[in-house]
């Protein structure tokens, strides 16, 4: 059993290892666009999490710009610049990918209220009643363009990775 441990130890480390190093999937357009949608992914999940950490610390929503523009710079900063050595072409589409999965809460949840003492206090300015909270409006229109934009970077970034592997193959 303690063998088995180890082993999955070794190979958690040896994935950890893979998954921060430079990598642009030139001749795997399968790899390439997994791996673009897991930045994706990652912005998103690190904009929530920092949404729901910041509505329970300060009882509002972040301000939308700066918090965006802060969390896709640490990212490119201390990921792409420290951690993977930034690797030109492959560093800018990480971070334009992780940066666009960020936007997208952002750009679709809008705060409308925020509950004070049992108060809910609209923009609108009346008032209800309910528990401590922030009240958000989920806007999916407001998404659109973002992942319409995500949609074509994705495609022009896996095709001619599709395209040079199967001229590798034809050859």
């Amino acid at each position: 059993m303690i063998n088995y441990f180890k082993e999955c130890w070794k190979a958690s480390l040896l994935f950890w290892g893979e998954v921060n190093s430079s990598s642009n999937y030139y001749n795997d357009p399968y790899g390439g666009g997994t791996n673009q949608l897991s930045h994706v992914a990652l912005g998103a999940v690190v904009v929530w999490a920092t949404c729901l950490v910041w509505a329970a610390t300060w009882g509002e929503m972040p301000y939308k710009i700066p918090m965006w523009l802060t969390l896709c710079g640490i990212y490119a900063v201390v990921i792409e610049y420290y951690i993977q050595k930034w690797n030109g072409a492959d560093s800018m589409y990480d971070t334009m990918f992780f940066s666009s999965g960020a936007a997208v809460p952002f750009i679709s949840l809008s705060e409308i209220g925020v509950i004070k003492n049992g108060v809910v206090y609209l923009s609108d300015s009346s008032v209800l009643a309910g528990k401590d909270g922030v009240i958000l409006v989920l806007d999916y229109k407001a998404s659109l363009p973002i992942l319409i934009f995500m949609i074509i970077a994705l495609t022009t970034y896996v095709m001619p990775r599709a395209i040079q592997k199967y001229i590798k193959e034809r050859e």
